[in-house]
């Protein structure tokens, strides 16, 4: 969940002082004790050293590839290191949270949760190196020497114990032991026959030797054949569900009692802390964005070997769809992006001249994300594509074809999928938006995260259409927040996209 209203209410005034404890956090098994530090007296565990300044860079959404950059943090110190260095190592997580006046300090909120990289300064300054909490997405954090790559256990094999006959709802393996699936869902197994291709089944349930409630037909596009004994069974990660519920899963799964989406295997997933996710915002996300207008949008998918890069592997299933994990209010989110002229998911906010202190960078074009625009956006499915070719493109250099590929993943419900995604990304690929840098005074707008969409207000700078008229609640597609706490000013990255197909006439 997000910030409590009385912390949003301290940021809605500009006047409030705020106080800051740095702590260390368990969010699996990574090496730390526990130990904090705080900005005034009273806060923290120790004496003798002060926590002073903060600054916070945040991660940064990219257009198109739906990958976000890892952000970062640093803490300023002031004083005798000694006790720091006996609690915290490279590694050790820490959280940044915050209060006022007034404020009990178990109310605080969190700011910031990130990872240990380095401490540098000479006595009595120094300055605690931090990165942001993506960094704990890329492998499962544990002291204990063992293999911390994600999906560790997959690709045992077994043979059949007895013929099979496509249609069998039971197949006999020498051992079903080493095969894993979701506590108390659906699991999957490839089969490679002697003769024809391999095809995938589903079970419910095993004996030693035996997989019962396996379909009766060859699974997520293949065709299932007789096979015989001997023939090699393979273990896959069977992941289906909706993608943002397949992803929040892969995060928090380890031992089943890290709340109710630790459902996969151990070593299926990262084992964050649930407590670290901000569940609301998913669910937002879930059933107001990425819903087709019919029937449900889940994805079917197998994985076959592990992956030593948690966030690069998590990042690339998602941004199939125009999905993404990003931080927000101090915890991780997954979103989808969406067409910023008809969003169904709005943060409330609204930036103006009023908050914008200074424009701090422009482009007319966005050369980052949007070097050059696409005539037409396609996104497959198993059986089928959906698409929305322009009749002129608007810029030059232009592409012809921007794909979406969920062929190995969508194969029910295709074409209302493919519809959903294609309306939520078709503007990215078919227009060329603004870009722009702002820092605004006051830390109001520290709330908003990559992927919300505000309208924006300003006579600051120009615009490509209206030029000095600028924008007049222009929905800006936010791409970065990156507040600085202790200088109270919060730097946006927002994209704006033309309203119309920006032809020129």
């Amino acid at each position: 969940m997000g910030w409590s209203s009385a912390f949003v209410a301290g940021l809605e005034s500009r006047t409030i002082a705020f106080c800051y404890v740095l702590e260390v956090v368990q969010i699996y098994n990574e090496p730390g004790n526990v130990w904090s530090v705080g900005s005034h007296p009273g806060l923290g565990m120790v004496t003798g050293l002060g926590l002073r300044g903060i600054s916070v860079q945040g991660s940064t959404l990219s257009a198109r590839t739906w990958s976000s950059t890892i952000g970062a943090f640093t803490v300023e110190l002031v004083g005798d290191i000694q006790e720091l260095c006996k609690n915290i190592t490279r590694g050790t997580v820490v959280t940044l949270r915050a209060g006022f006046e007034g404020m009990a300090v178990y109310d605080f909120e969190r700011i910031a949760l990130g990872q240990v990289r380095n401490l540098r300064g000479t006595a009595p300054s120094w300055t605690l190196e931090c990165v942001d909490l993506l960094t704990l997405c890329r492998v499962r954090l544990q002291r204990t020497f063992g293999n911390p790559l994600l999906f560790d256990s997959i690709g045992n094999t077994t043979t059949l114990g007895a013929n099979y006959t496509a249609g069998d709802g039971t197949v006999t393996v020498a051992s079903t032991a080493s095969f894993e699936r979701e506590a108390g869902g659906t699991g999957a197994f490839l089969v490679t026959p002697s003769v024809g291709d391999p095809f995938y089944l589903t079970y419910t349930g095993t004996t030693a030797t035996t997989f019962t409630g396996c379909s009766t037909t060859g699974q997520m596009g293949t065709t299932a054949v007789n096979a015989v004994a001997t023939d090699v069974v393979t273990e896959v990660a069977y992941l289906s569900a909706h993608p943002l519920n397949i992803a929040r899963r892969v995060l928090v799964s380890r031992d089943g009692t890290n709340g109710s989406w630790d459902d996969y295997p151990a070593a299926w997933g990262l084992g964050m802390d649930s407590t670290m996710l901000d569940h609301d915002d998913i669910d937002a996300y879930q059933s107001l964005v990425v819903v087709p207008a019919s029937g449900q949008h889940n994805w079917e998918y197998t994985v076959h070997e592990s992956e030593s890069d948690a966030l690069a592997w998590l990042q690339a299933f998602l941004a199939r769809a125009g999905l993404f994990v990003t931080s927000r209010q101090g915890a991780l989110t997954i979103r989808g992006v969406q067409h910023t002229q008809t969003p169904t998911y709005t943060s409330g906010l609204a930036i103006t001249d009023a908050d914008i202190e200074e424009i701090e960078d422009y482009e007319a074009w966005d050369a980052t994300d949007h070097p050059t625009e696409y005539h037409t956006v396609l996104v497959n499915s198993a059986t089928g594509g959906t698409s929305n070719p322009t009749l002129e493109v608007a810029t030059l250099p232009y592409e012809s074809t921007n794909t979406y590929d969920l062929t190995d993943r969508v194969f029910a419900n295709e074409s209302a999928v493919r519809t959903e995604v294609l309306g939520r990304v078709l503007e990215s690929a078919q227009r060329i938006p603004e870009r722009l840098g702002i820092r605004c005074a006051g830390l109001r707008l520290a709330q908003l995260a990559p992927g919300d969409v505000v309208p924006l207000t300003t006579r600051r700078t120009h615009s490509r259409r209206d030029g000095p008229a600028g924008w007049k609640e222009a929905p800006a597609e936010v791409i970065e927040v990156s507040p600085s706490w202790t200088g109270g000013t919060v730097r946006l990255g927002l994209l704006v996209y033309p309203p119309t197909d920006d032809v020129l006439t």
